[in-house]
């Protein structure tokens, strides 16, 4: 469905508006004035002629310094779908190598690298120290009492994690777009 719809946008400003139409009004006085001195110079015909060309010039400056914008709107139906669009230039095969370790860490998650219900808060508290410029603590407090296996669950994380970032840095962003709008 469209339609069109007129206006001026003279209405917004009242000084203008009332200079506009003084104006337009004074003209047409000078105007009629006029028409009364000419009436002894030149034909009634004429004169009613002239006066005619001369309102209708008035008119047209009036409706013009009225500023009228004319504007269609277009009424569509929804169709419920999403467009997605995706970014096809040169720059896609690049890699993000310069992403920072909780952007990667993100992205692995979405990409379903690494994440599971039973580790997704650790993941969201090593994501939220890299953010504040902390290094994240890789073992929980009340995982283990054993120094050794804490040094070993960190040393395994870490490497984890760094295998992961090392597998996300070869991987261009388009093949990262593709793989998150074709995940099922």
């Amino acid at each position: 469905m469209e339609y069109g719809h007129l206006v001026f946008r003279a209405w917004e400003s009242k000084p203008w508006l009332v200079f506009c139409v003084g104006s337009a009004v004074l003209a047409i006085v000078l105007i009629v004035m006029l028409l009364r001195y000419e009436r002894r110079l030149v034909p009634r015909r004429v004169g009613n002629t002239l006066l005619v060309l001369r309102t209708a010039i008035v008119t047209l400056l009036l409706l013009t310094l009225l500023e009228p914008v004319l504007s269609w709107t277009v009424r569509r139906e929804r169709s419920g779908r999403i467009l997605i669009a995706l970014d096809v230039s040169d720059s896609m095969s690049t890699t993000d190598n310069h992403a920072s370790r909780a952007e990667k860490l993100r992205w692995a998650r979405s990409l379903g690298m690494i994440g599971n219900p039973t580790i997704n808060q650790r993941l969201d508290q090593w994501i939220a120290a890299w953010q504040r410029g902390e290094e994240p603590r890789w073992v929980g407090p009340d995982e283990t009492a054993d120094p050794e296996r804490r040094a070993e669950l960190e040393r395994i994380r870490r490497e984890t994690i760094e295998g992961i970032f090392a597998e996300l840095d070869k991987i261009p962003r388009k093949e990262i777009a593709l793989r998150l709008l074709t995940k099922t």
